[in-house]
């Protein structure tokens, strides 16, 4: 039974952590910007898809992890990004941030779904 249900580990990390923000944005004068906002209805979006089919949920789950790490949603209360880049003369031409959180869940979500992930892309 906890074999079966592995799959789910990532989006309950994801609806812990947004708990824990909602706890210390209540609790504290820290407040919610844009990000969070969209990352409550990311999660809201894999909840609901994750009950209705499995795989869509997966899918979901995926697509809310990988936009979170490309930093343009959050899930933490503090949004804590790492920036890389390519420049010319001291000037960033091509940068993007990641998000170090949402990086490691992402890639505990592949560790548990690259298989499940693996036979979708082999039947396309």
């Amino acid at each position: 039974m906890v074999k079966k249900n592995l799959y789910l580990v990532p989006l309950i990390i994801l609806i812990v952590t947004i708990l824990y923000a909602v706890y210390t944005v209540s609790t504290t004068d820290i407040v919610f910007g844009n990000k969070h906002y969209l990352g409550i209805l990311f999660i809201a979006i894999s909840v609901i898809s994750t009950i209705f089919k499995k795989d869509l949920g997966i899918y979901f789950t995926g697509i809310t992890l990988l936009i979170g790490t490309l930093n343009f949603i959050a899930f933490t209360p503090a949004i804590e990004a790492y920036s890389f880049g390519f420049g010319l003369n001291d000037k960033s031409t091509t940068s993007f941030k990641i998000q170090m959180f949402s990086f490691l869940v992402l890639l505990l979500y592949l560790i548990l779904n690259g298989k499940f992930l693996l036979s979708k892309i082999i039947k396309l």
